[in-house]
């Protein structure tokens, strides 16, 4: 924002109309508006207004329409036997830079306050070149580049607009009092699911609360807007003039409480808020989308590593923690079976005292009725594991490519109670298990998985032997 656009002031009455033959169809003229929103950051937009249209040719005005919109998108909703001709979309909106910029090489008044008086005077200059933030003005006897306290100009430009504007040349037939509907996809609106889990780690249940997190950003508010969340990725085809930044204000609204039903809609899943929504311009608010009371879950300890052959010292080796990762199956089941949109999982469980605690989080992708949710929102403190590669001894000539390496895995664990950890090893492709101090699964092509079972206040070594292709 330009340091002076604030302290512009108009000497002229209200901004008229850029054509006196337009109809005019301002915001109040709404009788319904619906969005749907996309969580890709765009939503489709329906607005009808009604209006008079008159026998013959006539330009109709859809003011306030978001400045986000993608015009080409555009598509005017007309009763029979009226027809649109064509449709422009007007990016001349009356701000405080364009007011200056078409002031060049006309006069307007600088207004100077006395530090001590306070008595404002008006002295007359020219504007020579505006720049941004910037303009240089001559006054009659030197030319400043910077101008203290306000500008006063003496006029309106009638090309400039109070607001986005986009206009309809329609005709008609015949004269008729109708609804006129226009849609356009925009972007700045955007929603995401927020997730909740309570867990009782005794019962190995989750209580999980589902909430869509809606944002608007388009530049112009929703009154009483009727609104879809649609959960799935859209395609949609890049283009430049789309990228606008808009800031966000952290401003957040209170949530209606009844969930949503999903609906399928091609391959994507709708949600029909029950209620109409206001959200103004720069707003957040968030809407109960699902709940589950009881959700199954199962804990597992987990530690991964990349296995490379590497001859020479790589210093000494340091213990890690394993993740601590949480799944549900999303099944009836299981106390769930619901499609769940993208967003943040967040984790919740109760200490003795009965306090609720926040314990990590992570992303949920999009899951669907029988797929499986992996979270993984902290490490394990009291859990550690060191690896040590003990040998590393090429087979055959150095041209073989062919190695053989032994690893010991010592995996500690601090708890009161005994655990299982699963231990990942990542392979180069080819490999081949030689000796093992216990069984590993072949999980996929290059992905071996030892299960230890680690005693309360004790430890496990796990060894083996493996041969590889580098």
């Amino acid at each position: 924002m330009l340091k002076w656009m604030s302290a512009i002031v108009l000497a002229a009455s209200a901004v008229t109309a850029v054509s006196a033959d337009e109809v005019r169809l301002p915001v109040d003229a709404q009788t319904n508006f619906a969005a749907t929103v996309y969580s890709s950051g765009f939503a489709f937009i329906e607005d009808w207004r009604r209006t008079g249209l008159a026998a013959g040719r006539s330009r109709i005005a859809f003011e306030g329409v978001s400045p986000r919109m993608d015009p080409s998108s555009a598509m005017l909703w007309l009763p029979a036997p009226a027809r649109a001709l064509d449709l422009t979309y007007d990016f001349n909106v009356l701000t405080a830079e364009a007011l200056l910029r078409r002031a060049l090489g006309k006069e307007v008044g600088v207004v100077r306050t006395h530090p001590t008086s306070g008595e404002e005077t008006v002295e007359p200059a020219t504007v020579l070149a505006v720049g941004t933030g910037s303009a240089i003005l001559r006054y009659r006897d030197r030319v400043e580049t910077d101008f203290p306290g306000r500008l006063v100009f003496t006029e309106v430009p009638t090309d400039l607009r109070a607001q986005p504007t986009l206009v309809a040349t329609v005709e008609t037939t015949a004269p008729a009092e109708a609804a006129i509907g226009l849609s356009y996809l925009t972007q700045g609106l955007d929603w995401e699911a927020d997730y909740a889990l309570e867990l009782d780690e005794a019962a190995s249940q989750v209580a999980l609360i589902g909430r869509a997190r809606l944002t608007n950003a388009t530049g112009v508010a929703l009154k009483h807007a009727r609104l879809v969340l649609v959960a799935g990725d859209v395609r949609r085809v890049h283009r430049r003039d789309e990228e606008r930044v808009m800031p966000m204000a952290a401003r957040m609204a209170a949530a209606p409480a009844p969930d949503m039903e999903p609906e399928p809609v091609a391959d994507l899943h709708a949600y029909t808020v029950p209620e109409a929504v206001t959200l103004a311009d720069q707003e957040m608010r968030q809407i109960s989308l699902l709940s589950a009371s009881k959700v199954a879950f199962t804990r597992r300890y987990v530690s991964e590593s990349q296995v490379n052959a590497r001859f020479g010292t790589s210093g000494e080796p340091r213990p890690t923690h394993p993740q601590v990762r949480y799944t549900i199956v999303n099944t009836a089941a299981a106390g769930l079976g619901q499609p769940l949109p993208a967003g943040v999982a967040r984790l919740y469980t109760r200490d003795r005292a009965g306090g609720l605690r926040f314990i990590g989080e992570d992303r949920l992708n999009h899951t669907g009725v029988g797929d499986t949710v992996v979270l993984t929102p902290s490490d394990a403190f009291d859990l550690s594991v060191l690896r040590r590669q003990t040998d590393l001894t090429r087979v055959g000539d150095k041209d073989s490519g062919i190695v053989e390496m032994s690893w010991e895995i010592d995996v500690r664990n601090a708890k009161a109670e005994a655990v299982v950890v699963d231990v990942i090893e990542t392979m180069p492709p080819g490999w081949q298990v030689l000796s093992e101090s216990a069984p590993h699964q072949r999980e996929t092509a290059r992905r071996a998985v030892w299960q230890v079972q680690v005693p309360a206040g004790g430890a496990t070594r796990l060894s083996y032997r493996v041969r590889l292709t580098t």
